[in-house]
């Protein structure tokens, strides 16, 4: 569960146990805490995904390339950066 969905919870349990009105000090007050926080979360998993989309990029650039996924004797995987590094120093292979 994310901390906005947690705080979510927390606060409609408030709402029932004290039978507040939304409009409470302290429930709206509530409110903009959880929408920073979803905010945050927000931003946070668009980053990863943006991170995740430029890295398959990447290596659709590299295979487009020929630079080797796997070392050819040992058929260890190359990482990202690895193939990076071959792509410039292709003599390395």
């Amino acid at each position: 569960m994310k901390d906005s969905q947690h705080l979510q919870w927390i606060r409609n349990r408030l709402a029932t146990i004290d039978q507040v009105d939304n409009r409470t000090d302290y429930i709206m007050r509530l409110n903009r805490i959880i929408e920073r926080i979803a905010a945050q979360e927000n931003s946070t998993e668009l980053a990863l995904e943006l991170a995740q989309e430029q890295a398959k990029c990447a290596h659709m650039f590299l295979d487009d390339k020929g630079v080797l996924r796997r070392e050819v004797h040992t058929q260890t995987e190359y990482s990202l950066i690895g193939r990076i590094k071959l792509y410039k120093n292709p003599e390395e292979e």
